[in-house]
């Protein structure tokens, strides 16, 4: 659920002074034309406090939570929420691969957390949340992580024609990613995702190879 945005710069005046300046090379002139190029978009801020991991669980390493207490009632299993008040720490509903996490810290705000993992290790949270708490869900992740390292508004509409302003704030590190959108997959539910950046960065690399290969057999 993370945002991917380019910027792209340049008019057909701007092509025309390069263009002029590529004729001109070495003569000096085109000093004044560079000047009057649009600046460079600012480059990426470094993420001084970032995890490695999430929810007190570490990226790379066995995912070891316990099972949530759980309760059948004609012939299907839900948790037992009333047992689960007495259980320490997080719980999960589902297994390493897959399942949603319960006991998570209280916020001030309803949200809830899935994990999703590869080997027995996790690579990626996700959390849910209303729209109308966004503001408070992100001040408290500004307060654990620091300020984003990016952030963007879009607009959107919803296939009935209502329109409204996302916002997505990132942070980028070397270890994980972190992307907060108001509006996710539906316009009642903001997302956050929380991503093993290598594991990821292993799968788009994976992704291409076997593109690249594809392409080979056309």
């Amino acid at each position: 659920m993370a945002l991917e945005s380019e910027q792209y710069f340049g008019k057909i005046t701007m092509k025309g002074i390069a263009f002029a300046c590529a004729l001109a090379m070495g003569l000096g002139v085109c000093a004044a034309a560079d000047a009057k190029k649009p600046a460079s978009p600012p480059r990426a801020q470094k993420w001084d406090r970032e995890p490695d991991g999430f929810l007190g669980i570490k990226f790379g390493a066995p995912l070891s939570v316990q099972q949530c207490p759980k309760q059948t009632i004609a012939n299907q299993t839900f948790v037992d929420f009333g047992r689960l008040k007495t259980i320490d720490g997080l719980c999960i509903d589902g297994d390493s691969s897959y399942g949603q996490l319960w006991n998570t810290p209280e916020l001030g705000l309803e949200y809830r957390v899935w994990v999703t993992g590869n080997d027995g290790a996790p690579t990626s949270f996700l959390l849910k949340s209303a729209p109308k708490d966004f503001d408070a869900l992100s001040a408290a992740f500004i307060s654990r992580y620091g300020p984003p390292t990016n952030r963007a508004t879009s607009a959107a509409q919803t296939i009935g024609g209502a329109s409204f302003r996302n916002v997505t704030l990132q942070w980028r590190g070397e270890r994980v990613r972190i992307t907060m959108q108001k509006y996710g997959d539906r316009v009642d539910q903001s997302e956050t995702s929380v991503a093993d950046a290598d594991y990821w960065r292993a799968r788009e690399r994976a992704r291409a190879d076997e593109a690249a290969a594809g392409v080979g057999k056309l």
